[in-house]
């Protein structure tokens, strides 16, 4: 369940715009925990985004905390994530990105661990998608194809997102990152109403 939510892909400097929303996370039909995003636009362009879950437990919840900085052109900058257990136990990766790499540095309860993974090719890390509703509006059918560094899985894949056009409930997208495939909706600020992960509800807005 934690590697499904953050499939789903801050305080620093002056925000020109932001936004929060709190949301519901579930599986199979049940709650099993909540989540909020935030993310803003800072005056040098860059855009930070937040992702907190609590996953509930028999022995308490799980939290998982993750920051993530892009650049103007929605090259990744730097990703945090942070996992501690209803025990107080934690991990954490930060991720620094160069145009060509990604570096990770793991922590375990103060075991330390660094490994690079090259980004090959010609290959981008650009998602512009990123920016879309909060800082551009994108056309009916317009796509979006880059590669995005799993976190969890410590690997680079490749990312196709696409935007269906706007309904009632908001902007409807379809995104695939790997092998996972999401029916995402979004907000006039970008933020998520709705993300499915086949029939299954992963978040929705409370």
């Amino acid at each position: 369940m934690v590697r499904r939510v953050f499939v789903l892909g801050l305080t620093l400097g002056v925000c020109v715009s932001s936004a929060q929303v709190n949301l519901k996370v579930g599986r199979g039909g049940q709650q099993v925990g909540t989540a909020r995003v935030s993310q803003r636009i800072q005056q040098d362009g860059k855009k930070m985004l937040e992702l907190v879950v609590r996953l509930y437990g028999k022995t308490g919840d799980i939290e998982i905390r993750t920051t993530s900085t892009f650049d103007p052109h929605g090259h990744p900058v730097r990703k945090v994530q942070r996992i501690v257990t209803p025990d107080h136990k934690w991990t954490q990766k930060i991720v620094e990105f160069s145009p060509n790499k990604a570096t990770v540095t793991s922590e375990t309860n103060g075991a330390r661990r660094v490994k690079s993974f090259d980004l090959v090719g010609a290959n981008s890390s650009a998602n512009l998608a990123e920016f879309w509703f909060i800082r551009d509006m994108p056309k009916v059918g317009q796509t979006v194809k880059c590669f995005t560094f799993n976190i969890d899985s410590e690997a680079w894949e490749v990312t196709d997102i696409q935007y269906l056009g706007k309904q009632a409930d908001g902007f409807h997208l379809r995104s695939k990152q790997g092998s996972k495939l999401l029916s995402i909706v979004l907000d006039k600020d970008g933020l998520p109403v709705l993300i499915k992960d086949g029939e299954s509800t992963v978040l929705n807005r409370t």
